[in-house]
């Protein structure tokens, strides 16, 4: 557990707020306000949808779980409680996410851990086999301040931890930052990009067949069989140009950013992998099923209508809403798993979506329910350690951030997760995107390998490939 107060106090209890009177895009927020240790931008697609601009100033807040599977502070490995070794894994990440929570002087949804968890990470505690990873399985930073955004008026309320050394200071300070900032346009013509995929479609559609056979054997009821197309790019390449685009064309209900220390994590995401509230209430919402929007908006209804109808898009999403059940009614009161909607399509700007919610009532907290789903259902198919594993012999790499989860676990006790998918994974000198699909007895290899291309089109594009 958290070890958060029993009685709720007021929202945002020990934060100090300064509501401003300047209005100023978020972009330029992030121009003017990143320069610590990490920064995120929740940033929500759809009208009147407000924000929150997060930071952090001191590496010593920054978390990571390294290639080597060790958790580390402020870049340096972390020793065990009881001085037997280092902290390791998923379940010593946990533990020191949660410490640190317990610790909060504040009471707050927007303060606390920002971050992402990639898919090895998961797929390493579990444990199943997986590729080896190239570069840290998990990020997280605590965010103490930062800037509420509201969608509707776009007012700006500053926040900060009051136990902040400088938290008064900072107000004073950032309220003037902002009220004196001046706009510059925004160079959003791309660099020169060169990509290349990881399976092209000859190969992916050999292994489609390779699931299929699996599927066939009795080995697994559906692969969500990946792969990701890796994007070389320019010397100062910027990243926040490459989600000014991609928040333009494809906007989305869990849209934002990560930046912690040089690593970027662009999110389109419109797949829910967990929310809890205050009162202990879980939410998971999987996606499984997709078509493409059409402009004529006749076609375009009947696209909706063909995807909410396909009998092979409905197996497969109640294969995913029947191991979501499984997974929450391993940490929910007996009696509280229920499945509140099934098979409803939600449209987006490039795709609709076959999307099921399933809800819980929690006898553990939000870390110990994240721990308890992840990696997401959607993202490995069923049963899920069996399909894992038969991936991992068929995706030649790791996934990364890719179908991990990226979001907050708030001082509150609260949290907010989205499963990482259409979706930009930026270091220094190139971006990684993932992409695929679940595979079931009735795929379609050709329809399977064009829906892989689908979703990945908003983020190329992004990144200026053609």
């Amino acid at each position: 557990m958290t070890g958060r107060p029993a009685e709720r106090p007021n929202p945002d209890a020990g934060v100090l707020t300064a509501r401003l009177a300047t209005r100023v895009p978020p972009w330029l927020l992030v121009r003017l306000l990143d320069d610590g240790a990490a920064m995120v931008w929740s940033d929500p697609g759809g009208a009147g949808a407000s924000g929150f601009l997060g930071l952090t100033g001191d590496r010593a807040d920054v978390v990571l779980l390294d290639a080597d599977d060790r958790v580390t502070v402020g870049g340096h490995p972390v020793t065990r409680p009881d001085g037997t070794g280092v902290l390791t894994g998923l379940d010593g990440l946990t533990d020191l996410l949660r410490a640190r929570l317990a610790g909060a002087g504040t009471w707050s949804s927007v303060l606390g851990w920002w971050g992402w968890l990639g898919y090895e990470a998961g797929a390493r505690a579990l444990p199943v086999p997986h590729a080896a990873p190239d570069g840290p399985t998990a990020a997280f930073a605590l965010v103490d301040r930062g800037v509420r955004i509201e969608g509707a008026t776009g007012e700006l309320t500053l926040v900060v931890d009051a136990q902040a050394p400088d938290a008064e200071r900072w107000l004073v300070r950032t309220a003037a930052r902002i009220a004196g900032a001046m706009p510059d346009p925004v160079d959003e013509t791309p660099g020169v990009v060169r990509a290349r995929r990881r399976l092209g479609r000859a190969d992916y559609l050999d292994r489609i067949h390779a699931c299929l056979e699996a599927i066939t054997r009795g080995d697994a009821y559906q692969l969500c069989l990946t792969t990701t197309v890796e994007v070389e790019l320019p010397p100062a390449y910027d990243p926040l140009v490459v989600y000014l685009r991609l928040r333009r064309t494809s906007p989305a209900p869990y849209g934002g950013l990560v930046r912690i220390g040089d690593r970027w994590l662009l999110s389109s995401s419109p797949e829910r992998f967990l929310a809890v509230d205050v009162t202990g209430r879980a939410v998971t919402s999987p996606i499984k099923g997709t078509r493409p929007r059409s402009a004529d908006a006749v076609l375009d209804r009947a696209l909706a209508a063909e995807l909410a109808a396909d009998q092979k898009e409905r197996a497969e999403n109640v294969m995913i809403v029947d191991l979501c059940r499984n997974d929450l009614s391993q940490v929910s009161q007996i009696g509280s798993v229920q499945v509140s909607e099934l098979f409803a399509v939600q449209s987006h700007p490039q795709v609709h979506q076959l999307v099921s919610t399933v809800e819980s009532r929690l006898v553990t907290d939000a870390l110990g329910a994240t721990r308890a789903l992840f990696p997401a259902g959607s993202m490995t198919g069923a049963p899920k350690r069996s399909a894992m594993a038969l991936l991992a012999g068929l995706e030649v790499g790791p996934r990364g951030a890719y179908s991990g989860v990226w979001g907050r676990f708030g001082t509150d006790g609260s949290a907010e997760l989205a499963v990482v998918i259409r979706s930009i994974e930026i270091r220094p000198g190139r971006a990684t995107l993932g992409t695929g699909g679940g595979i079931t007895i009735g795929s379609d290899p050709v329809r399977e390998w064009d829906e892989t291309v689908l979703k990945v089109r908003a983020g190329l594009a992004a990144l200026g490939v053609g």
